[in-house]
């Protein structure tokens, strides 16, 4: 380094050197005589080194296709004239560039790299360093899903067709929509059953080669068959009632219906509509319907039982009458019917009218005014309804005629004839003041104003009232007879003083002032008497006191024989 020195015994102009392994300086030190010594200039010997490989380093293992990295020269000694890479150790190429770092990319084949140095003309290989190639991981296909019942126990997937180590195995479901760990290696997993779709996969990862996701496997649930519950007609009415039966609440599809008369044997209907119709059955008859869901296992639904009624049978009607039109009573009646009675009726046989007042098997009528009809429709519960046979209530023909509402007017003491109308027998009443209750025009001297009812019966024995009104007045006109005709004509036989409910105080005297008759209640019965034999023609007083008033006057008896 030209700062220490060693001496070399060596006093020829010339000096020989061999190996040398530094860069050496030489001098020489020239002394002459007594002068002092001297060196000479320096001449340098540059020793270059042997070439040295060094040695390589790179990343050991990279996946196949998809890679890059640099292997990197270091502890060589002498300048890198080029890289070389050997795919089977035994032929190399040459590869461009001088730099320590070689970079490479997407390998496929396992590959072997080296540098060649050169020093003095000389060369060395450096160590080599391989890159192993990983195959790239493969997913597979996760296997064992599909449709199952929710009824399993457990369902296991597995893995096939896959390259590298299983890292975990995920899960997906609509209410977790994201992938979820579910911390698992092994190739086959045993899985709960649970009530929702999913999906299951495998992460695959081979070496150093990224992980990569197997082909999903899908698992589907099945909830449990429920057959559901049968519904609709359960009554009908034998050997002609129809109707119609729906499952209802059933989980899964029909499968068939069946039906069964003891409930025990059953035959296949060939029908799987949610709704079924039956017909005319002749004896009461259970259904049933077989419902599977997907893979869960077929249930039948409780069976149903369609229950047979008797048809509506109307029966025996009688009752057919003639009757009084207005004045009647009778009744309609229905026996050995079987069902619900709706009576109705009708004037005319074509227009019906129901009567829901009355249900029961005997019907009443009164007082019809026409001729009327009845009939009962006969339901008994879901059978169709039948009719029973007319019954006709006619009217005898109307041979009364009446005089309705009449008023009359009297003074007090006067009599009146009844107007009447036309039939066969009369009855007035009240009987009080009149001449003949049964008369059909009664002379009627009422005390008091009267209402008088008229019932009138014809030969069929039908009947019809009227009423008359008296009315009574207690202003009168007093009349005293000046005539008796005692000869028995009927005609002024007795004295006759009106009106003849007065019965005032009388007394008849001789034109000598001798008393021949005398009454203190007169009631127009003295026929012209004196001790019972009849006066002799003449004229004679008489003395009438009334209300404290008197009056006079004469009465000429005339016996006319």
């Amino acid at each position: 380094e030209g700062a220490s020195w060693n001496v070399l015994v060596n006093q020829n102009a010339t000096y020989a050197y061999s190996n040398l392994t530094l860069t050496t300086s030489f001098r020489g030190k020239i002394k002459n005589g007594s002068c002092n010594n001297e060196y000479s200039s320096l001449a340098v010997v540059t020793v270059l080194p042997i070439p040295v490989g060094g040695t390589t380093a790179g990343t050991n293992t990279v996946c196949k296709g998809a890679n890059s990295g640099s292997v990197v020269l270091t502890g060589n000694v002498g300048q890198i004239k080029n890289w070389e890479y050997s795919e089977d150790g035994i032929n190399w190429l040459l590869l461009p560039g001088t730099s320590n770092s070689l970079n490479y990319l997407d390998l496929t084949l396992e590959t072997t790299f080296r540098a060649n140095v050169e020093s003095c003309g000389q060369y060395d290989y450096s160590s080599e360093t391989t890159i192993y190639i990983d195959e790239p991981s493969m997913g597979g296909e996760a296997n064992g899903g599909g449709i199952f019942c929710d009824e399993a126990n457990a369902i296991q997937i597995s893995l096939i067709n896959h390259q590298g180590d299983i890292i975990d195995w995920e899960v997906s479901t609509a209410s977790l929509p994201n992938w979820v760990s579910l911390s698992a290696q092994t190739t086959q997993i045993n899985i709960p059953v649970i009530n929702e779709t999913s999906q299951y996969r495998a992460v695959v990862k081979h070496g150093v080669c990224p992980p990569v996701n197997s082909v999903p496997e899908t698992v589907s649930i099945d909830q449990l068959t429920f057959a559901g519950v049968i519904t609709g007609d359960l009554q009908a009415c034998k050997n002609i009632g129809q109707g119609n039966l729906q499952l209802i609440q059933n989980n899964g599809t029909i499968i068939n219906w069946e039906k069964s008369l003891d409930g025990i044997n059953w035959g296949g209907l060939n029908e799987t509509a949610s709704t079924i119709a039956y017909q005319n059955l002749p004896y009461e008859t259970y259904f049933r319907a077989e419902v599977k869901n997907g893979s869960c296992p077929a249930e039948y639904s409780a069976p149903a039982l369609v229950e047979l009624i008797p048809k509506s049978d109307a029966g025996d009607i009688s009752g057919d009458a003639m009757v009084c039109a207005a004045n009647n009573l009778g009744a309609v009646i229905l026996q050995g019917n079987t069902g619900d009675i709706l009576w109705q009726w009708s004037t005319d046989k074509n227009s019906w009218a129901s009567i829901t007042s009355n249900t029961g098997n005997l019907l009443d009528y009164e007082d019809l005014s026409l001729p009327t009809y009845y009939r009962a429709l006969i339901t008994n519960q879901t059978c169709p309804a039948d009719t029973s046979e007319i019954v006709s209530i006619k009217m005898f023909p109307s041979n009364i005629t009446v005089i309705k509402n009449t008023e009359l007017n009297i003074v007090k003491g006067e009599s009146v004839s009844l107007p009447s109308g036309q039939g066969q027998h009369y009855l007035w009443s009240p009987a009080i003041g009149l001449s003949n209750p049964t008369d059909a025009s009664p002379l009627a001297s009422p005390m008091e104003s009267t209402t008088y009812t008229l019932k009138i019966k014809d030969e069929y024995g039908c009947t019809d009232t009227a009423t008359v009104k008296v009315i009574v007045s207690d202003e009168y006109e007093l009349r005293i007879s000046n005539l008796i005709t005692p000869n028995g004509d009927g005609y002024n036989d007795t004295w006759d003083i009106s009106p003849n409910y007065l019965q005032p105080f009388v007394m008849v005297l001789r034109l000598n002032g001798k008393t021949v008759y005398e009454s203190a209640n007169y009631d127009n019965n003295w026929d012209g008497t004196f001790n019972g034999k009849n006066l002799s023609d003449g004229t004679y007083y008489y003395l009438v006191k009334l209300d404290g008033r008197a009056y006079k006057g004469t009465l000429n008896i005339l016996k006319g024989n």
